[in-house]
This record gives C-alpha cells, structure tokens and sequence, in this order.
C-alpha cells in the first residue's frame, strides 16, 4: 500500500518538526515548508493527499495560499 501523503506549510519549525514524527510514525510521508514554498514541496513529492496550513504564515497569509490552491485545477480538490 502506498503511504498517503502530506505537506505541512507552518513557520513555527518546532510545530513543523512534531507534525513530521508524529505523522510519520503513523506511516504517512511527510513533506514540511517554514515560508510558504507550497509550490516546490508539491513537486517534492508529488502532490500531497491532504495539506496541513498554518494560517497566520510570516510573510504570507495562508489564507491567499488556500485560495491560490483552490483556483488551480490541479490542486483544487485537495483537502486543507
């Protein structure tokens, strides 16, 4: 069985560290991004089956990140 994927997007890298053992020790593959790089993480590996967005991102609001996502067909139906 393929493991599902994640990508968490927080800039808090002691909360991005947590997520990533403890999903991973569930079998999840986990991808983590502190800036909002959402983008080169999708790619990394391969679009994630559920995405985990801080909302209050420094630098850049994860809400306009879930809109961008949202308005592209290929990532549209990801759940966030």
């Amino acid at each position: 069985m393929n493991a599902k994927k994640i990508l968490v997007v927080d800039d808090e890298p002691d909360i991005l560290e947590f997520l990533q053992v403890i999903l991973e020790e569930e079998g999840y593959l986990v991808a983590t991004t502190e800036k909002g790089e959402y983008v080169e993480k999708l790619h990394a590996v391969g679009l994630p089956d559920l995405i985990l967005l801080d909302v209050l991102l420094s630098g850049k609001d994860g809400r306009e990140i879930v809109k961008q996502l949202k308005s592209q067909e290929e990532t549209k139906s990801i759940p966030i």
